[in-house]
């Protein structure tokens, strides 16, 4: 087994006599398979983590478990599982995709002086998750955690996504639907969902008040590559602040943010959309 020059994958606390806890064990191993380039034994972990080879072996079997690892029954070594590609893979795509859109969510900002964000869709999990942001020079704003999923049933931010999702991951989201996360309101009937959704793909864009947000009007417009829609672009305003004279404006910057967005992703739109 070699390891990165110059890592290190000890990580005790500040009393040398203090034992590892379970996340410390776990934080780890991920870090020695990682740093590792090429199948680890038993006797690696053991030896890298000072643990007995009976626990290294425990470890490692749930990290099989989990799909973090795989093993080699003939050589009885470990390496990198898929699930834990998945994580990595993810982390970076979610990186790169949030440098190519900040300078469109800035300008975004800069035209109206309100909080955008750019969220993208995650399959596997039917969640989205806010992946970059430009905040308003307001004093009255909103503080959005970036990389935390949340539901991909409210809010306009996750209803433009839905509009224009294939039928399976729809599925998926309709029948993990829940109450929204303010005033507990249960979801819609599904037809009368569907014709809500219909009615944001006709138009270009959705808008909501208090969905995910207490007291937060957000406009969005869904965002495209050349496989179809990856995510959204939104508007967040404090309803106190939110005018209805404001809202042509906010609905034709967020439509204009996205499809510049979309083209700079490969979207090339159906000449019957255009």
């Amino acid at each position: 087994m070699k390891v990165a020059e110059g890592s290190s994958v000890m990580m005790r606390g500040s009393d040398p006599g203090q034992s590892p806890s379970p996340i410390q064990r776990t934080l780890e191993l991920l870090k020695l398979l990682a740093e590792s380039d090429d199948a680890i034994a038993v006797r690696d972990v053991a030896a890298a983590l000072a643990l007995p080879p009976s626990t290294s072996h425990r470890l490692l079997q749930q990290f099989i478990s989990a799909g973090f690892v795989v093993a080699d029954p003939a050589s009885k070594r470990y390496r990198v599982g898929p699930a834990l590609y998945r994580l990595a893979a993810l982390i970076h795509s979610r990186s790169d995709l949030a440098k190519t859109v900040q300078p469109f969510l800035d300008e975004l900002t800069a035209a109206c002086d309100e909080a955008s964000l750019f969220a993208i869709f995650d399959r596997a999990t039917a969640t989205v998750a806010f992946v970059a942001k430009a905040d308003s020079s307001q004093a009255l704003s909103y503080r959005i955690n970036l990389n935390t999923p949340v539901s991909a049933y409210w809010g306009s931010s996750s209803q433009v996504i839905l509009a224009h999702l294939p039928e399976p991951d729809l599925q998926r989201v309709l029948a993990a639907a829940h109450p929204s996360p303010v005033r507990n309101r249960p979801p819609m009937p599904e037809a009368r969902f569907r014709a809500y959704l219909a009615a944001i793909r006709r138009r270009g864009y959705g808008m909501t008040k208090g969905q995910k947000l207490p007291g937060a009007v957000g406009t969005a417009a869904a965002v495209f590559d050349a496989s179809g829609v990856i995510g959204s672009v939104t508007v967040t305003i404090p309803e106190v602040r939110f005018q209805p004279s404001m809202g042509t404006k906010i609905q034709r910057l967020v439509m204009q943010s996205a499809e510049q967005i979309s083209a700079v992703l490969g979207h090339q739109p159906r000449p019957d959309s255009m």
